[in-house]
């Protein structure tokens, strides 16, 4: 069974680090706790737009500089209703493979290039393809240790 939790290694200012332990004292949380609360309610306000230009296009609201409204075109919608803690049913899923497909399809413009260079790979490849030349999201789940692989080399 995987494990419920990924361990990740942070390195934090001093400062910030005496901090962020006060402030989850306060809550009566121990750091680990806090700093994911934290996380979460930062989620919440940071807005996240679909589609390949990350300025505006395709009727999604425009980056923001933090909480409030953004304004898009004529359009003015709440950061919250575009944060990606709003979208992350959009963006997660528990098959790696899957998860990567809904990145690269629905913000192209987040990722980096070695993640652009599986998804070029993927996409040329008969590998991931129907017999119409469809991507096929089943198929790409059975080969992704072999995409993986011939992206890394």
């Amino acid at each position: 069974m995987a494990a419920r939790t990924a361990i990740t290694t942070l390195r934090f200012d001093p400062r910030i680090r005496y901090l962020a332990d006060l402030a989850a004292r306060i809550q009566r949380r121990n750091l680990t706790d806090f700093l994911e609360w934290a996380i979460e309610e930062a989620l919440k306000t940071i807005p996240i737009k679909a589609g390949d230009n990350p300025y505006g296009d395709n009727d999604e609201p425009l980056y923001g500089d933090g909480p409030g409204t953004v304004v898009a075109g004529r359009k003015t919608v709440s950061t919250f209703d575009n944060s990606i803690a709003a979208r992350s049913h959009e963006l997660w899923d528990v098959d790696e493979s899957d998860r990567f497909i809904k990145l690269a399809t629905k913000f192209p413009h987040l990722l980096d290039f070695e993640e652009q260079q599986l998804w070029k790979r993927i996409l040329e490849s008969p590998l991931s393809q129907t017999k119409d030349g469809k991507l096929d999201v089943k198929l790409v789940r059975k080969h992704w240790a072999k995409f993986n692989s011939e992206a890394k080399g």
